[in-house]
Order: structure tokens, then sequence, then C-alpha cells
């Protein structure tokens, strides 16, 4: 939802910064939290363990060093 709400409005945004304060560019600043905004919200949908960084990120770790260990013998 975040997403179609920075599509819709960031057009809006842009065109109203160039209509009445063309020397001055505040839509990076929206732009920019928006984007903010989509980014946090992808993380609390998928979490960290997209990343690689979830709950259990430590025991997969050290299962993949025992076992590269185990085929170096």
């Amino acid at each position: 939802m975040h997403l179609v709400v920075m599509i819709f409005a960031l057009p809006i945004v842009i065109t109203v910064n160039l209509l009445f304060v063309p020397h001055f560019h505040f839509f990076w600043l929206a732009a920019f939290g928006m984007l903010f905004s989509v980014v946090i919200h992808w993380l609390q949908v998928f979490g960290f363990s997209k990343l690689g960084l979830g709950n259990d990120w430590e025991e997969n770790k050290i299962k993949q060093i025992m076992k590269e260990n185990g085929k170096n013998r």
C-alpha cells in the first residue's frame, strides 16, 4: 500500500513544488521520506530473514561452518 501511495502522491508533490517554489526542490525530501517508509514497511512484512538476519541466523551459520569443516577433512 505504501508503494501505491508513493507512486500517486510523488508526482503531485513534484508538480506543486515546481509550480510554486521552482528555485528550491523540496520534493527530494518527500521522495526520500516515502522511500524510507516503503523500506520500513518491507522489513515489517518480510522481516530481516530475507536479508539473512532472522532469529536463527547464528545457528544456520554454525551449521554452515561445521558442514564446510567436514568437507575439508
